[in-house]
């Protein structure tokens, strides 16, 4: 028959173990101890840099929501509360509240056991201070922690805590300075006498400037365009990233705003405002002479769409035609 371990009879195996073969350790049913303990706590982390008013905090703490909780016990942990960690194991997990609440049951039997309680790691943002103590966001940031090993028996309840953090700004120094300047520009419609033109003016707006290094966003900055449609940005970059493929990426978000179009009617120009779609991006590729030479970006030319082109008049919708209005503008091409 078939022997079947039990903590019963723990002491009697442990003593038998001096004069017999050790069990295989397939043969303990952690399903059918008799106890149970609780891990539970709080799992927060540590975004990086906040400003505060005029103060920059480090030590910030958000909680850490969606998390896995783990802990790891090692069938060998069961005979030896003193055991090392090796060969088989079960783990039992739970999921962190909005709150970063968790709580985790454990089998356990009538001897003491001190399982491993860890979280298991997550990619993030991370914000950080360059030189010139502007923040600046540090993108795919591995957040994690060590582990904890509490002991635990029946009816225990024990408590672990965990902050998660990135060290990513330990291991990489940002110092390397680049100047990014460019030229937004927005098409419109001028009219004249007899035609309606695209032209080009600056475009005042928001960005986002993204550095890529070897196909993996790490950076992230905002940027303004002023009325004129110029901006520039100081970049803080790793020291390491001149042996690597560096791209820099420029982006005006889409964002929804009115535009002046032009229709002929009657023998005479007409003005219809309409709500127009802005959004555009680009991108090129980083080289040490930047760091030297201002990183040019090629001028960002923006064409407007409209939200609804059916209601556009004077470019071949059904309107035109209940409307007799001549086909005599389309100079963006909708």
């Amino acid at each position: 028959m078939k022997k079947i371990f039990s903590l019963l009879t723990a002491p009697l195996i442990l003593a038998g173990l001096l004069f017999s073969c050790k069990p295989e350790q397939s043969e303990l049913n952690l399903d059918a101890l008799p106890g149970t303990a609780t891990v539970t706590g709080i799992v927060e982390y540590n975004p990086g840099v906040t400003k505060v008013g005029n103060a920059y905090i480090r030590d910030y703490k958000l909680p850490a929501a969606g998390r896995t909780v783990c802990v790891k016990v090692y069938t060998e942990n069961y005979l030896n509360a003193d055991k090392e960690g090796q060969g088989s194991y079960r783990s039992f997990t739970a999921q962190t509240d909005d709150k970063g609440h968790y709580s985790v049951s454990v089998p356990v039997g009538y001897s003491a056991i001190r399982p491993e309680v860890t979280v298991l790691p997550f990619v993030g943002e991370k914000t950080d201070l360059d030189v010139n103590d502007q923040i600046i966001t540090l993108e795919n940031a591995v957040f994690e922690t060590e582990a904890q090993t509490p002991t635990l028996e029946d009816q225990f309840i024990a408590e672990c805590n965990f902050v998660m953090a990135s060290d990513k700004e330990a291991e990489v120094e940002y110092n390397q300075k680049v100047t990014l300047k460019g030229l937004v520009e927005t098409a419109a419609e001028s009219k004249s006498d007899d035609e309606v033109v695209k032209v080009y003016n600056g475009y005042a707006c928001a960005l986002i400037v993204r550095v890529s290094i070897n196909g993996e966003e790490t950076m992230k900055y905002n940027a303004t365009a002023s009325n004129d449609g110029r901006y520039s940005l100081d970049m803080m970059l790793p020291n390491n990233c001149w042996n690597k493929n560096v791209t820099v990426s420029v982006t005006k978000e889409a964002s929804v705003a009115e535009f002046t179009h032009y229709y002929y009617q009657d023998d005479k120009w007409k003005a219809q405002t309409i709500e127009a779609i802005y959004e555009g991006s680009q991108q090129m590729q980083l080289s040490s002479t930047h760091k030297i030479v201002p990183m040019e970006m090629e001028t960002m030319e923006i064409v407007p769409r409209p939200v609804n082109r059916d209601e556009v008049k004077g470019i071949g919708n059904d309107i035109d035609e209940e409307l007799e209005i001549e086909e005599t503008n389309n100079p963006l091409g909708w």
